[in-house]
């Protein structure tokens, strides 16, 4: 990110900052119980647990009945240890539809860290067009009423 003259973000820190944005106490959901750094960066202070769901050791065992379930009993005890919003800490989660799945049992915001940091491109993008769009008008003498 040093080496670039144009902003970086990753998934993880995208997902942290939308969840930051809600203001409320986050659990953080990955396939390791350690939070991601970035994450703790971003969260500082709001995180209220780091779960792994309870025998899965790669993205693979999601896919099962057996890793599914044990990810909405992880997400539960997020929920338990006071959670306001859940953060997915692994990108595998995003094909399985784990954020929907689980903003339909919990109730709560899900952010998932692939779909975050295209929300975030898209916001950043669409500001940059509006401040383009906002030259052209002045530059052009471009009123916006019809000719």
């Amino acid at each position: 990110a040093r080496l670039c003259r144009i902003p970086v973000y990753g998934a993880g820190s995208s997902a942290a900052c939308l969840a930051r944005a809600t203001s409320r106490p986050v659990g953080i959901l990955g396939l390791i119980d350690e939070v991601p750094p970035c994450m703790e960066r971003i969260l500082s202070g709001r995180i209220v647990a780091s779960v792994s769901p309870e025998g899965v050791e790669n993205v693979l065992d999601l896919w099962g009945e057996t890793g599914k379930a044990a990810t909405v009993k992880a997400a539960g005890s997020l929920v338990s240890a006071g959670a306001g919003a859940i953060v997915l800490a692994c990108t595998g989660m995003t094909p399985m539809g784990v954020a929907h799945g689980l903003r339909q049992t919990t109730s709560l915001p899900v952010f998932d860290p692939l779909v975050s940091a295209v929300t975030l491109a898209l916001l950043l993008l669409k500001g940059e067009l509006e401040g383009k769009t906002e030259e052209f008008r002045i530059s052009s003498g471009f009123t916006g009423k019809g000719a």
